[in-house]
């Protein structure tokens, strides 16, 4: 599960569009990612929740060389964690997005949840849409060499 997330403003894709090689690739995405996939996967059954995390969470750790720092619910884990709820919908557009860029590719499409809350090392950074951490809370984490696609999943 990834995104081409690379917001640049229109004005910006359109500075070199007289040449399309010159032209910055890519559109926003990362904020949409969870939600339509536990909406379009888990919701309407094309997924499980273990495949869920597995694809979101625990996978990308172990490619990224950051497990089991990140990617698990283990004690000595520094574990982010986002509560979807189900019950409600959540709808794509500039006035609910927090892009830079003023657009999204999913503008106007609704998903089949939203996200309540997000935590990152047990502190509340975001509720109902909301940012309420604090700027320069996070940290670098150094990864371990990355292990071979093979070995994290068996397919």
């Amino acid at each position: 599960i990834a995104t081409d997330h690379c917001p640049f403003t229109e004005k910006e894709k359109l500075e070199n569009v007289a040449d399309f090689r010159n032209c910055p690739g890519g559109v926003s995405g990362v904020e949409e990612r969870m939600p339509l996939l536990f909406s379009e996967g888990v919701l309407k059954g094309r997924i499980s929740l273990e495949r869920f995390v597995q694809a979101t969470s625990t996978n990308a750790a172990k490619i990224f060389g950051l497990y089991p720092k990140k990617g698990t619910l283990m004690p000595g884990s520094d574990a982010d964690v986002i509560l979807i709820n189900p019950a409600k919908t959540h709808t794509f557009g500039r006035d609910t997005l927090h892009t830079t860029c003023g657009y999204s590719p999913y503008d106007g499409m609704t998903t089949d949840c939203a996200i309540d809350l997000v935590m990152l090392r047990g502190q509340i950074i975001a509720r109902d849409n909301t940012f309420t951490g604090q700027k320069g809370y996070g940290t670098l984490l150094h990864r371990k060499r990355t292990i071979a696609y093979e070995d994290i999943v068996r397919v």
